[in-house]
């Protein structure tokens, strides 16, 4: 622990060249190195010892699934399982499977999602059962825990799911119509209809037949509005909106397409054209204001 934090405030000094005339080492260098000693508190926390030249030359893998036969039950463990797997390229699926099960179950949502953004770039991890659950509970544990009206700190955090499922992999894999309906009872209407058009087009055509015309409505009537005001478009509202937009053309293509095979009602195939036309309005306008 004292090497660790020494060599903190060396780096902390910030300067590459300051730091090689006093220690002879790179800046990456002794970043690895702090990186390490990181590693040997945590383990030694749970009784696992190890010195810096053992630990670099240790079978990575090995160890990791040594630390979750021994202490999977233990939340640190779980954490240095899951930091360990990230820095050093362990992706066997049924260890991940098994840690994001974990972390699941200890809530530790921020943890979570810092895992989960960061295994965006590893494709094999996306296939195990857990993935699609550990991303929709990460995503809307936020948005259960507040009610409407929010606070500007309530509504930020909303935000940021929402911009969260744009960020999601596998977001085809997810409910989409919990979104919906958790963003209308926040009163958060672009972003409903947002999750609504991010959805397949089964799921919004079954949106539609199950009763949630009442709900749509209310959506195309706050398109009107921010169409005839644009400017009171807040800036969490013009992302969404703008993203929504380049997502919706063949999804209200193909929902007309399909309204026509199955013979639904006449005025909810023309509601979505009309909400179509809404949207391609607002989107030039849009494109004004951020001119301006």
């Amino acid at each position: 622990m004292c090497k660790l934090r020494a060599l903190h405030c060396l780096l902390e000094l910030g300067e590459e060249k300051l730091l090689k005339d006093l220690v002879a080492r790179s800046f990456d260098d002794l970043r690895e190195l702090m990186k390490t000693l990181t590693y040997l508190v945590e383990l030694e926390k749970l009784h696992i010892l190890h010195s810096v030249e053992t630990f670099q030359e240790s079978n990575k893998e090995g160890l990791i699934k040594g630390i979750w036969r021994n202490h999977y039950h233990q939340k640190s463990a779980a954490l240095l399982a899951a930091g360990m797997c990230l820095d050093f390229k362990v992706h066997e699926k049924q260890l991940w499977n098994g840690v994001l099960q974990q972390l699941l179950s200890f809530e530790l949502m921020e943890n979570l999602e810092y895992i989960l953004m960061r295994l965006n770039s590893v494709p094999d991890v996306w296939q195990i059962a857990i993935y699609p659950k550990a991303w929709q509970t990460v995503l809307a544990s936020p948005l259960t825990k507040v009610v409407a009206p929010l606070s500007s700190e309530q509504l930020e955090t909303c935000v940021h799911s929402f911009n969260l499922l744009k960020r999601c992999p596998i977001l085809h894999c997810l409910d989409m119509s919990v979104f919906v309906q958790h963003f209308l009872r926040l009163e958060m209407e672009v972003c409903a209809l947002s999750c609504l058009l991010f959805s397949g087009e089964e799921e919004s055509i079954q949106a539609i037949r199950v009763g949630n015309r009442a709900a749509l409505t209310k959506l195309w009537i706050k398109f009107e509005e921010l169409k005839e005001n644009p400017e009171n478009v807040k800036m969490e509202e013009l992302k969404a909106i703008e993203y929504a937009v380049t997502q919706k053309k063949k999804i209200i293509h193909d929902l007309n397409e399909k309204m026509k095979e199955i013979q639904h009602e006449d005025h909810i195939e023309q509601e979505i054209t009309d909400s179509d036309e809404y949207m391609f309005d607002l989107d030039s306008k849009l494109k004004q204001i951020r001119k301006t």
